[in-house]
C-alpha cells in the first residue's frame, strides 16, 4: 500500500509540474500579447486623436474612435491569441489521458480506463470544442479567445482618458501600466487569464475525473495535494483523508471554513473543492481500498 500511496504522489506532483509548465509558457506568451496591443493602440489609435496642448481634447469625434480597440484585438486573436489557444485547448484534452494513468495505477479494468479516456465528448463540450477541435461559438474557449473582459477593460481606459482630458504622456503611462502591468499589479492578459483560465484547468481535470468515477462506480476519494504555506483551512483539514461522495455533498457546503459563503449555494463540492485556485485533487478509489485507508487513520 505505502508504495502504491508514493506512486500516487509522485504522479500529483507531475501533473502539478506540467501545469505550473503550461502556466509559465502561456503567461510568457501572453506577455507579448499584452505588449503588441500597447504598440498597436499607440500606433494605430493614438494618432487619429484630436490632441491641443499635449492634452487629449474631449470631443465625440474622439469618443468614437475608441471603437478602433475592437479592430485592435480582432487582429490581435488572428496573429497572435489563436495559437495560445490551440495550446492551451491541446492541454485540457490531453487531461482525460493524464487521469486515466491514475485509475490504470490503481488497478482498474484497463481496457474500460482506456475507453473512458478516448471518450472525450463530455470534456469537449465543458471546454467549447467540436468534433473537429474547432471552437464552438459561445462556448468557453470562444469566449477566453475573444478576451471581451479585458478588451473592455481598455477601452474604458481611453474613453475615461478623453473624458478626463488627460495629457498624452500620462495617458501612455497609465495604458503602459494597465495593458504590460507593474510589478505589483499584473497586465491585463495575464490577469484575465489567471482570472478565467488557470482555475478552469483544474476544475475541467476534476469534470472529467468525476467522469471516470461515475462510470467505474466509485463513490470514495482521497482528498490530495498535500499542505503549503497558502492553503485555506477547509483544505488543511481534509488533506489525506478519506471521503464519500455523499460526504462531500452533504458536509462541505456547511464548512464554517468554505471560503466566499455567500455562494454556497451554488457550490459543486466534486468539482469546486476548496474553491477558486485551490490545488487539490479528488483521488477516487475503490470501497474496499477506502476502508482499508479509512482504519489507517483511525489507527487500526
Amino acid at each position: 500500500m505505502e508504495e502504491l500511496l508514493q506512486s500516487i504522489r509522485e504522479w500529483i506532483e507531475g501533473f502539478d509540474r506540467d501545469f505550473e509548465s503550461l502556466k509559465i509558457k502561456l503567461e510568457k506568451d501572453l506577455r507579448k500579447v499584452e505588449a503588441s496591443v500597447l504598440r498597436r493602440i499607440i500606433a494605430d489609435i493614438l494618432p487619429l486623436l484630436k490632441i491641443e496642448d499635449g492634452i487629449i481634447k474631449n470631443t465625440v469625434t474622439n469618443m468614437a474612435k475608441a471603437n478602433v480597440i475592437d479592430r485592435v484585438f480582432l487582429e490581435i486573436q488572428a496573429d497572435e491569441l489563436k495559437p495560445i489557444i490551440q495550446a492551451f485547448s491541446e492541454a485540457l484534452l490531453s487531461i482525460s489521458g493524464r487521469n486515466a494513468e491514475y485509475y490504470l495505477m490503481t488497478g482498474f479494468d484497463t481496457a474500460k480506463v482506456n475507453a473512458i479516456a478516448k471518450d472525450t465528448a463530455l470534456l469537449r463540450s465543458v471546454v467549447g470544442l467540436d468534433e473537429k477541435g474547432e471552437l464552438i461559438k459561445g462556448g468557453y474557449l470562444d469566449s477566453l479567445f475573444k478576451s471581451e473582459a479585458a478588451k473592455q477593460e481598455v477601452k474604458q481606459y481611453l474613453l475615461t482618458g478623453i473624458a478626463t482630458k488627460q495629457g498624452v504622456n500620462q495617458f501612455q503611462k497609465g495604458l503602459k501600466n494597465l495593458i504590460e502591468g507593474t510589478k505589483e499589479v499584473e497586465g491585463a492578459m495575464v490577469g484575465y487569464w489567471r482570472r478565467y483560465a488557470f482555475d478552469q484547468y483544474a476544475q475541467v481535470r476534476e469534470v472529467n475525473n468525476l467522469h471516470f468515477a461515475q462510470e467505474l462506480n466509485l463513490k470514495y476519494f482521497v482528498y490530495q495535494g498535500g499542505i503549503i504555506p497558502t492553503s485555506r483551512d477547509f483544505c488543511k483539514k481534509k488533506n489525506g483523508r478519506v471521503f464519500s461522495d455523499q460526504e462531500a455533498l452533504k458536509d462541505w457546503p456547511k464548512d464554517p471554513d468554505l471560503i466566499d459563503k455567500k455562494t454556497a449555494a451554488s457550490y459543486r463540492p466534486l468539482l469546486e473543492r476548496g474553491r477558486y485556485n485551490c490545488r487539490h485533487f479528488l483521488m477516487w478509489i475503490s470501497e474496499d481500498r477506502a476502508k482499508e485507508l479509512k482504519q489507517r487513520e483511525n489507527g487500526e
